[in-house]
């Protein structure tokens, strides 16, 4: 990661003539501990391409598991066993990530960019809350 940050760094110095950091800090990478995190850290992922503003719809995002872990498409990269195994059905994780979506974003895309970081950060605080332990999760 570090290298590709290198790279499109000097890039963007050079066209525009820039000097010193692009990046306010370095890629950083957090060690999922329980299920409950994973559980959480697949919402925050799935939830992106709503908090962008890139669509409202979380299963039309095409490069995204979502639709996959949803049912609404039948994928064969993710192993949707481990996760899937905290909710009755694919339609409870869909209805439970919609739901989040929905509460974390008034049901709106936001086009403000620190509306977008709260929610971030949010999801964070709730996926790498230590000791917490994991759950069935029932909608």
């Amino acid at each position: 990661m570090k290298q590709v940050q290198m790279t499109h760094a000097q890039y963007m110095q050079r066209q525009h003539g820039l000097v010193g950091h692009l990046y306010q800090g370095r890629f950083k990478a957090k060690h999922v501990e329980t299920e409950n995190q994973l559980i959480y850290l697949s919402a925050y992922i799935h939830i992106n391409p709503r908090l962008a503003g890139l669509v409202f719809d979380l299963s039309e995002w095409q490069w995204s598991s979502y639709p996959d872990y949803s049912e609404i498409r039948q994928g064969t990269i993710p192993d949707k066993k481990i996760l899937l195994s905290h909710f009755h059905s694919p339609r409870h994780y869909k209805n439970w990530v919609d739901r989040l979506a929905a509460e974390k974003t008034g049901g709106t895309l936001y086009a403000e960019a620190r509306t977008r970081v709260r929610l971030r950060e949010a999801l964070c605080v709730e996926a790498l809350t230590p000791g917490a332990s994991a759950t069935k999760i029932h909608f």
